[in-house]
């Protein structure tokens, strides 16, 4: 898979101004589940996990633009961000929340697939966010893995 450096990803902020942007759940298309910091975690390495929808603030994420194009993931209960664990390019890295370092495995390429759907590709590693296994049940890891178009690697943004 390759990167683009710019994605079509963008919160709809007209009328927004002097609002708070919206937070967004980022659910699976697999399995119709949320990314979510496991037991609501605000402890650097707490791992990413997948769970039903129950609109705990671990659940919900801000996406946040950096001046390269890429965005941070960042949870809204715990104020950290989406953080491939070690800076591993490998498959089945775990993902984590971690406070904001600036590191690439910090930073997210979000590539439209059409349909509302998305890709979210590690900027350090080139891959994917993946649910693993394929599962459909709560508290599944999400870790990444090299892009296979599989339906656990596509992800909708919804507005909450």
């Amino acid at each position: 898979m390759t990167h683009h450096r710019k994605h079509t990803f963008r919160p709809d902020c007209e009328g927004l101004e002097g609002r708070q942007l919206l937070s967004w759940a980022i659910v699976n298309v697999n399995s119709d589940k949320v990314l979510d910091v496991k037991g609501a975690s605000t402890a650097d390495g707490a791992p990413v996990i997948q769970y039903h929808w129950h609109a705990g603030r671990n659940q919900k994420w801000d996406i946040i633009p950096l001046s390269d194009g890429f965005d941070a993931i960042k949870n809204v209960n715990s104020g950290k961000v989406l953080d491939v664990r070690g800076r591993s390019t490998a498959d089945g890295a775990i993902v984590q929340q971690w406070q904001w370092n600036g590191g690439l495995n910090q930073q997210w390429d979000l590539i439209p697939l059409g349909a509302g759907e998305y890709v979210i590709a590690s900027v350090n590693s080139g891959k994917v966010l993946d649910v693993k296994g394929a599962s459909k049940a709560d508290g599944a890891s999400v870790i990444q893995y090299h892009w296979h178009a599989g339906y656990n690697q596509e992800w909708v943004f919804v507005s909450v």
